[in-house]
């Protein structure tokens, strides 16, 4: 005789694993490379904010020097 409970159980398995692949092919894996992508992004403004300290300061020293040389050409 056949174990119905044996077969019963091949009913909720397969569904349950196609379930299972494809919460991973449509949901996980899509949100993951999204994920990854802003987290690049974000890395990236990280950067051009810590770089814009020495923006400022290669600003500020130009400013000094045009300061100067306006100074020299005013006394001549």
């Amino acid at each position: 005789m056949n174990n119905p409970l044996h077969r019963s159980s091949w009913i909720v398995t397969v569904p349950l694993a196609v379930a299972a692949v494809a919460y991973l092919l449509f949901f996980f894996l899509p949100g993951r490379r999204a994920n990854a992508r802003i987290e690049e992004e974000l890395a990236e403004k990280q950067e051009y904010v810590a770089g814009a300290a020495t923006v400022a300061a290669t600003l500020r020293a130009a400013e000094q020097e045009l300061e100067r040389a306006q100074q020299y050409t005013a006394a001549w």
